[in-house]
């Protein structure tokens, strides 16, 4: 199964985050060439390694996803370097959960510039190449608050709603170039990125903190959070040949929630 995946190149954005790691041993699993980027150093030649421990091929590029010029260079070293890129995951992301009021607009301007503009750039960096081979995978992971707005999370909600527009526009262009563009919409993950925002959302959502993982829980049809391995396998789905027809669309991995 899977065997079209085979020694295709794929660029993880967010490789050093707990999604964006077992996004990565998930695709090298099915023998693709796997290239992390992150400004994470230490974590992300960490995913580097434990794939590389599996018996498959990885790599690692820091990068600023707030920095063009950066981006630019990254890409320019993958695609001389290792190859053309095949798909593209944006997995990276920031969150600062807060007080509509209390949100700056150095806050408001990181979050869009990492989670909205970032994707935008490193799509535009590959997107050629893919029409050239007539073939590509883009998968953006958004998140539910991409579609239901909530208290606190205005400048998250905004960038993630526009990850989906995004999504949707380039995958409107591109379908007669048979490149797949598609987002994946993640309920609560508990990741090391969560576990950064804990304090801030307990805060702002008045949970006790010994009873916040079963409230949360218990809001869930499913009755259960997702887990990385969760989104992991949509992004299989999603870059495979089983998915080939599905473009522009925003799937909701949320266990009903």
């Amino acid at each position: 199964m899977f065997e079209e995946l085979k020694d295709k190149v794929a660029v993880i954005t967010g490789s050093a985050g707990g999604i964006g790691r077992e996004i990565s041993q998930k695709l090298a699993n099915f023998n693709v060439v796997v290239v992390g980027i992150d400004n994470d150093k230490k974590r992300g030649l960490e995913t580097k390694e434990i794939v590389e421990a599996g018996g498959h091929a990885a790599y690692y590029e820091p990068v600023d996803l707030s920095d063009e010029s950066d981006i630019k260079r990254v890409f320019e070293i993958i695609q001389k370097n290792i190859g053309p890129v095949d798909i593209l995951v944006n997995s990276a992301g920031v969150c600062r959960p807060m007080p509509f009021m209390k949100t700056t607009k150095e806050i408001w301007d990181k979050t869009i510039e990492i989670n909205l503009t970032g994707a935008f750039l490193c799509i535009q960096q590959v997107i050629n190449g893919m029409v050239e081979r007539g073939y590509g995978k883009v998968v953006n992971i958004s998140s539910r608050s991409g579609m239901i707005g909530s208290k606190g999370f205005a400048s998250y909600s905004a960038s993630k709603f526009g990850e989906i527009g995004l999504t949707q526009s380039v995958a409107n262009e591109f379908a007669k170039n048979h490149i797949n563009v598609n987002a994946i919409c993640p309920g609560i993950v508990f990741t090391p990125m969560w576990e950064k925002q804990l304090d801030d959302y307990i805060s702002l959502k008045g949970y006790n903190p010994d009873d916040m993982q079963a409230e949360l829980v218990r809001k869930i049809p499913m009755d259960r959070l997702q887990t990385e391995e969760d989104i992991a396998n949509a992004v299989l789905f999603l870059v495979s040949d089983m998915s080939k027809n599905i473009t522009g669309q925003a799937l909701m991995v949320t266990g009903g929630y």
